[in-house]
């Protein structure tokens, strides 16, 4: 269904806000029938569904759903991401991500790596160095883009103190 999903997403742009639902009603659903593998590739497949979505111009839209499903946790609301499909989730973010960025998107993002559900999970041993790196050449990006947005106007001194304590929290 989320291969279907995604191309039906290619071909009609209009439907991906659709494909974005979709994907976090999949990462949320665990039935009980169903073996742990199968419910963790679908999860996975919702996590790779999340990712081409950005690709696709919908990376605002994906950080914005994502960040208050996990300030919710992992009960009823929360996002169903477990700590290891989060991290999959953000170091594919990162592949995906090139500067320049916008001031929307440090804001989406931000905020999403603000959550105490990614703050535990990318601060653990488990996250990959590589990708830890990555992350903190990213916020030198996203510090570039603030900075270059409060110059004329799109960002203010708020996103600067955002960006700031993410470097604290990450570096």
């Amino acid at each position: 269904i989320l291969s279907l999903v995604r191309i039906i997403s290619t071909h009609h742009p209009y439907a991906r806000p659709d494909a974005l639902k979709l994907a976090f009603t999949f990462l949320k659903h665990s039935p009980a029938d169903m073996l742990y593998k199968k419910i963790s590739a679908l999860k996975e497949q919702g996590v790779r569904l999340l990712l081409w979505l950005m690709t696709k111009g919908q990376a605002v839209a994906v950080f914005d759903t994502l960040t208050p499903k996990l300030k919710k946790g992992s009960g009823s609301g929360g996002s169903g991401m477990d700590s290891a499909n989060l991290r999959y989730f953000v170091a594919g973010a990162l592949d995906i991500m090139q500067p320049p960025l916008s001031v929307p998107l440090v804001r989406s993002m931000g905020a999403c790596l603000s959550t105490n559900s990614c703050i535990d999970v990318l601060c653990s041993s488990h996250f990959d160095a590589e990708k830890k790196k990555s992350l903190v050449k990213m916020l030198g990006h996203f510090r570039r883009t603030i900075e270059e947005g409060l110059k004329d106007e799109r960002a203010c001194m708020e996103d600067m103190t955002m960006v700031s304590s993410l470097k604290s929290v990450y570096a």
